[in-house]
């Protein structure tokens, strides 16, 4: 039986491996902004994203070895015009491969207006997640009745 179980685990360290040999890793970074409702710009793809976001990134084997990776740059642009760039985005792999990133507002005029715009952001996402309650409260309710011996059962889900 030892020898059984002892060439299950093996062959099972051996599938593993071979999985983890061929899997390409993948980095996941979350950027934020402060405050919130910056649009991020990509300048090398010209690609634009709400902030906050998260960008995945193919990480090589070279990266790996290093236990670092340099990404490309970002823009964050606040309403406002406000603006916070970083050439490059140093990321220590040592760290994991889901990390986060903030974009702080420079202190330049028009704070209150992005502020202001923050808050905006922050009221409309309260009120689609309270939309969405109301919406499964008033989705319908289906039962099924079901008799077992001298009882009746009810199951009951929304569809």
């Amino acid at each position: 039986m030892a020898s059984d179980w002892q060439s299950a685990a093996r062959a099972v360290s051996v599938m593993m491996a071979m999985a983890l040999a061929g899997c390409a890793h993948q980095l996941a970074v979350t950027y934020s902004c402060d405050p919130p409702g910056a649009t991020l710009f990509e300048p090398t793809t010209g690609q634009s994203f709400p902030c906050p976001t998260t960008l995945y990134y193919e990480i090589n084997q070279a990266q790996l070895n290093q236990h670092a990776a340099t990404l490309s740059g970002l823009t964050a642009r606040w309403v406002s015009g406000a603006t916070k760039s970083v050439p490059q985005v140093n990321v220590n792999l040592g760290n994991g491969f889901s990390q986060q990133m903030t974009f702080v507002r420079p202190l330049v005029p028009g704070a209150q207006i992005d502020a202001n715009y923050a808050l905006g952001v922050q009221r409309n996402r309260i009120m689609e997640e309270r939309n969405a309650i109301m919406q499964r409260r008033n989705d319908p309710v289906q039962c099924i009745k079901y008799p077992i011996g001298t009882r009746i059962y009810t199951q009951c889900s929304r569809e």
